[in-house]
C-alpha cells in the first residue's frame, strides 16, 4: 500500500509540475515535454503495478 501511495503522489507532482511549466513557457516548450514524457513512464509504471497486480496477463 505504501508503493501505492508513493506512485499516486509522484505522479500528482509531476502532473502538477508539468503543469505549471506548460502554462508558463508553453505546451511545447523542452521542459514541458519532458516533464510530460516522465510523467507517461510513470503512469505506465502504475499501470503495470495495477496489472499485476490484478493477476490479468498483459499483451
Amino acid at each position: 500500500m505504501r508503493r501505492t501511495n508513493h506512485i499516486s503522489e509522484e505522479l500528482e507532482s509531476k502532473r502538477r509540475k508539468m503543469m505549471e511549466y506548460a502554462q508558463k513557457y508553453g505546451f511545447t516548450s523542452n521542459e514541458a515535454v519532458r516533464l510530460s514524457q516522465e510523467l507517461d513512464q510513470l503512469m505506465n509504471v502504475d499501470y503495470r503495478r495495477k496489472r499485476k497486480q490484478s493477476g490479468k496477463v498483459m499483451s
